[in-house]
């Protein structure tokens, strides 16, 4: 049910983003998702094709400590303006620090990173919060499905 649920609401603001300020689609997706699974790589993909959003949208088979590399030899440094991290959140910061070292970051990107509170992210927090690089805001929210369950998102935009 949740598989490239994500995606497909990223992407869908994508496209309605390029048709209002008049871009052309490039040869170059707007939105790339991830997967470990292979399984859910195919239903992702479909899922994105059902919804009309392959032209906007990819999803890339790996993790993604391993696909921000691609990321960066396809769309070179300074390419991401939009981090979505809703993975295993003891991994964020290992995953941020990559992105930091390989310089996807644009000027102004927001990361958005979910389930910071569980599993529990502390080392992501608390680098959001003490970096320069860095202006972030904490969001505490019903867990998706189940609301009376609290989580945490951090909202933070990359300043340098």
């Amino acid at each position: 049910v949740f598989v490239a649920y994500s995606t497909i609401r990223i992407a869908q603001r994508a496209a309605e983003t390029l048709v209002s300020v008049e871009v052309h689609p490039s040869s170059h997706p707007a939105v790339i998702g991830m997967e470990v699974e292979p399984v859910h790589v195919c239903v992702a993909r479909w899922m994105l094709n059902l919804a009309g959003l392959s032209g906007a949208a990819e999803v890339w088979p790996g993790k993604a400590h391993d696909s921000l590399l691609r990321v960066g030899d396809e769309f070179g440094v300074r390419s991401a303006r939009l981090v979505f991290m809703d993975h295993r959140g003891t991994k964020f910061h290992e995953d941020l620090r990559r992105v930091e070292d390989k310089e996807l970051l644009a000027i102004g990107a927001l990361i958005i990173a979910d389930n910071v509170l569980k599993p529990s992210a502390p080392v992501f927090c608390w680098t959001m919060h003490v970096s320069p690089a860095f202006e972030a805001v904490n969001w505490a929210l019903g867990e998706f499905v189940q609301h009376h369950v609290e989580d945490w998102m951090v909202v933070a935009e990359f300043l340098r």
